[in-house]
């Protein structure tokens, strides 16, 4: 089902009383404070005629995918429960840049960093996470993630990447990614010269990355949902 007029693309994964969770389209924002700009909010707003509307997980502008929205408090607060007790899971698919050449499909890995935020630049980065003195001058916090290949292409040097993300930090994935050698195609800000050469040769514009599964207990049913993409 589609929402908002003037959005045909954005399409209602599913929806009940307490609930509604929708397909964001790369390059419209979760929630913006720009006057003037659409957002994944507003459409939704408006869609819902009014009332209360909650944002349960925020996704990046050039990030696509599932975005969870609860439509009163008490729907609300029972899914931030379960962010803050990490009993939710949320899962990613990415198209990365392999420069080694020696990623494999199979088994998972996982990637622990300490992460800075740099507002005025919009900017992550990683700190030298061996460095107990640079992580605490820098206010740096700990992101983790695992990740899985799931496919390679013929020339070895794109692999898609399952990825289950346990924190949420600003530009987490894409920096984190990119920190571990493994840019995501598409991705200017965090993209090294070559992989931002491979997303133009294969004709990539938009971020190669997709929120496509979101797995939490329904706050008011009790029941496991598992909201995904194809």
């Amino acid at each position: 089902m589609h929402i908002g007029e003037g959005c045909p693309i954005m399409d209602i994964l599913y929806e009940d009383k307490y609930i509604i969770a929708v397909n964001k389209p790369a390059g419209l924002a979760t929630q913006t404070k720009r006057l003037g700009e659409k957002d994944l909010f507003s459409y939704v707003k408006n869609y819902l005629k009014g009332g209360y509307v909650g944002i349960i997980n925020r996704l990046d502008q050039p990030v696509s995918g599932v975005v969870l929205m609860a439509k009163n408090k008490q729907a609300a607060a029972g899914l931030e429960a379960q962010i803050a007790d990490k009993s939710i899971k949320k899962h990613y698919r990415a198209e990365v840049y392999d420069k080694s050449g020696i990623l494999r499909t199979g088994d998972w890995r996982t990637l622990n960093d300490f992460i800075i935020t740099i507002p005025r630049e919009n900017l992550s980065r990683c700190v030298d996470r061996d460095s107990q003195k640079s992580i605490s001058a820098s206010g740096a916090k700990k992101a983790s993630l695992e990740y899985k290949v799931i496919h390679k292409d013929d020339d070895n040097s794109v692999a898609t990447l399952d990825i289950l993300l346990h924190t949420g930090r600003h530009h987490q994935i894409r920096c984190q990614l990119a920190h571990a050698g493994l840019p995501i195609l598409g991705d200017r800000r965090y993209g090294c010269t070559e992989s931002i050469s491979k997303a133009t040769d294969l004709g990539i514009k938009n971020l190669k990355l997709t929120a496509y599964s979101y797995e939490f207990t329904h706050p008011y049913t009790g029941k496991v949902m598992n909201i995904k993409i194809n």
